[in-house]
């Protein structure tokens, strides 16, 4: 019996590009969340004049070891990590959400004709699961024209 049956449930209504940043976001706070902070120093807002590029290395390097000293099992936030399953809930959660939002393909055509995706927060699980108190969320395409046409004759 699935555990989670009478959750509030929501429908949020992104366009590609929105659903491949959220899955970005996921991914980036599930991984910081076990201690992979390169995740996160990635899309700090570096300055454009950078001209030492070892000695931002070493600077980085030199904050690795001062997280170290405060992380569990020493992780640096680069060659360690406490892993996803000894993660807090929520990381797996992100991870979870992360895993679903990737695995839409955003390849074809349509998606580059501003195609929107419906997320729907619901109970389907699958073998990337890794929170085991949180539905899994799905992800479909949306009919734009069946969606149309149904706004049409809400009027």
């Amino acid at each position: 019996m699935d555990k989670n049956i009478n959750e509030d449930r929501y429908v949020i209504e992104v366009n590609a590009e929105q659903l491949r940043l959220l899955a970005n976001a996921c991914e980036v706070l599930s991984r910081v969340s076990i201690g992979q902070l390169d995740s996160a120093i990635e899309h700090l807002p570096l300055r454009s004049d950078i001209d030492n590029w070892e000695e931002y290395h070493k600077d980085r390097d030199q904050i690795r070891e001062l997280i170290s000293r405060y992380t569990q099992n020493g992780v640096d936030g680069y060659r360690s990590s406490i892993g996803i399953y000894n993660a807090r809930p929520y990381a797996k959660i992100l991870y979870d959400l992360h895993q679903v939002f990737r695995n839409v393909s955003l390849d074809n055509q349509e998606t580059k004709n501003n195609t929107e995706y419906s997320i729907n927060y619901s109970s389907v699980r699958t073998v990337m699961q890794v929170s085991e108190s949180t539905a899994l969320a799905s992800v479909k395409k949306i009919d734009k024209l069946a969606a149309l046409k149904e706004k049409c004759n809400g009027r």
